[in-house]
């Protein structure tokens, strides 16, 4: 229920599996401001403008034998901007995803949701989708399903 299947084409069997090709994920969140502290689309895009600005975006993350070390996903932010309207603020991310490391756009939009200097965080909501996924292609990321497959005929 609640999942709608567009296409289907036929996939070359020697290519490598799908989760090993994803370098990044596109994803859109739309806020919903639960509390009586709204977050407005100025001070939503001023904490992004922060987060951009930094060289460094430490968290804490558990490794190997639940061991804490702290790592910085500055580099694996892509792009970040705002998006939707006055009354429904989004954000739109790229982030870097995949085998070859990566980080959850839950993080960022902790991240984000701290950076608005409100209250109480826990007011604030978000509409995740993720949107796409990309391929690294010669150097570049290009959606993942455009030439991927191959069709026969």
């Amino acid at each position: 229920t609640g999942v709608e299947i567009t296409g289907a084409v036929p996939v070359d069997q020697d290519r490598p599996p799908l989760p090993s090709l994803v370098e990044a994920a596109f994803y859109r969140a739309e806020m919903i401001n639960e509390g009586s502290e709204q977050i407005s689309s100025k001070l939503l895009k001023q904490a992004l403008g922060d987060l951009l600005s930094s060289n460094e975006i430490m968290i804490f993350k558990h490794g190997k034998k639940n061991r804490e070390k702290e790592i910085n996903i500055r580099p694996h932010i892509k792009n970040l901007s705002t998006a939707g309207t006055a009354d429904c603020p989004a954000v739109v991310m790229l982030l870097q995803s995949g085998s070859g490391g990566g980080i959850s756009p839950l993080v960022v939009l902790e991240k984000i949701t701290a950076g608005t200097g409100i209250s109480d965080p826990g007011n604030v909501r978000w509409n995740l989708h993720r949107e796409r996924l990309y391929a690294g292609v010669d150097g570049k990321l290009e959606p993942l399903s455009e030439g991927m497959c191959k069709i026969d005929g």
